[in-house]
């Protein structure tokens, strides 16, 4: 995605550099900004917010601390929940009373999705549900992260999940599969 080099010259100032790096990963930041941030209009102030924090804060990356999209990630990401807390509609805690709690079945085979299908759900799921579903299953975030990029506990972070994935087996309607042994359930 983006090599040394071009960090190298954003570090060094280099102009040329800053529209490279823009060109190289709008289609990166777009897709992590639309997932959790759906009022489209706003986007663009975002998206425009944290390429000012990345050159602002560029010559904080160093390579030894990791990859430069995990930092990148982590900035777009940021910067979505700095809307939310803005417009004070984070949404992360929904009401208990709000959804339904499904009873707890076994893990959704992702794999077994059609992908599209998924994706749509995705979409439609509590806000809530979703940003702690996609900061754990999607970026790969443990559960103090969400607590601390979302402020919210990290026993409320679990719940929000648990809740992700119930309300998405219901949605998908996820059957757990029965297993017959010699023609027996």
């Amino acid at each position: 995605m983006i090599d040394i080099s071009i960090i190298n010259a954003l570090k060094r100032g280099d102009e040329s550099a800053y529209e490279l790096l823009y060109k190289r990963s709008i289609a990166y930041v777009y897709s992590i900004v639309r997932r959790f941030v759906e009022v489209e209009h706003v986007h663009k102030d975002i998206i425009q917010e944290i390429y000012a924090k990345i050159f602002l804060n560029i010559k904080q990356f160093d390579v030894e601390k990791g990859t430069f999209k995990f930092w990148m990630r982590r900035i777009v990401i940021n910067q979505c929940f700095e809307y939310f807390r803005k417009k004070k509609s984070s949404g992360i805690i929904v009401s208990i009373d709000q959804y339904t709690e499904v009873a707890q079945q076994e893990e959704i085979d992702f794999a077994t999705v059609d992908h599209s299908v998924l994706l749509k759900a995705i979409e439609r799921m509590p806000k809530g549900y979703k940003n702690v579903f996609l900061l754990v299953e999607v970026e790969g975030y443990d559960h103090s992260e969400v607590a601390q990029i979302s402020g919210i506990t990290e026993v409320a972070s679990r719940s929000q999940l648990s809740r992700a994935k119930a309300w998405l087996r219901k949605e998908l309607n996820f059957k757990k599969k029965e297993s017959k042994v010699n023609g027996f359930k």
